[in-house]
């Protein structure tokens, strides 16, 4: 590449600029008023505040530990098959670069797809039943998705991510739902950054076990590549 990081950083660094210019014209929504005014009304908001957190733990801590819990197994699940994904097509299966962008493409298509539809389904069967039925369906195709070498290996890895992201796509709401509703963004938006901490070495682990799997070297430009069974 020519100009090496600089386009994906601009590129990168424009859609936040327009998503805070169309937030700043946007007003708060009605739930954030009227729970604003009810601290005003209780005088001292930070005191209120700290009251208010006293209580939901006390009261709810059980739920908060299960709730980071099943965050961090929502980002295990989320990482553990894409963040090294690329780098299995091209090791295990030997996919050209543009063969690994078009793969990733339709992988991310089937995120959305599934991130909508099991969203919306959640609304109908609930929304356990829904995120229990599309994991482990979603299991069923980790074995095609992983070990498919052939350029087939695309439909299985669409409907792999429309399993793992549909199953994402009924989180925020069940979080919201289970969430005590004076700490509701709090809570949602602990628990999952502390659910992504627990999960964040998962790419890193998959790396050092499929290490213990390696292949044929490959040589290119008279250099040594090593390869290793990523999918194991």
């Amino acid at each position: 590449m020519p100009h090496g990081w600089r386009p994906l950083f601009c590129f990168g660094a424009c859609p936040p600029i327009l998503i805070i210019a169309f937030c700043l014209r946007l007003p708060e929504t009605k739930a954030y008023r009227d729970r604003q005014a009810v601290r005003a009304a209780q005088g001292n908001i930070a005191g209120t505040f700290i009251t208010e957190g006293k209580v939901a733990f006390c009261r709810h801590w059980l739920l908060l530990c299960c709730m980071v819990l099943l965050m961090a197994g929502f980002n295990f699940m989320s990482h553990g098959s894409q963040d090294l994904y690329p780098t299995l097509l091209k090791s295990q299966d030997l996919f050209s670069p543009n063969a690994v962008t078009v793969t990733q493409v339709v992988v991310n298509l089937g995120a959305m797809t599934g991130g909508t539809t099991i969203g919306y389904c959640s609304q109908i069967f609930g929304r356990r039943f829904s995120v229990i039925v599309i994991c482990i369906i979603g299991g069923t195709l980790l074995y095609p998705s992983t070990f498919t070498s052939s350029k087939a290996v695309i439909a299985a890895t669409f409907f792999e991510q429309f399993c793992v992201q549909g199953a994402w796509g009924v989180i925020p709401i069940h979080l919201m739902e289970l969430s005590p509703g004076s700490f509701r963004t709090f809570v949602v938006g602990t628990s999952y950054q502390l659910g992504n901490l627990a999960s964040s070495a998962s790419s890193t682990t998959e790396a050092q076990l499929g290490e213990n799997y390696p292949l044929p070297p490959l040589e290119k430009d008279g250099k040594t590549i090593k390869r290793f069974e990523y999918g194991r």
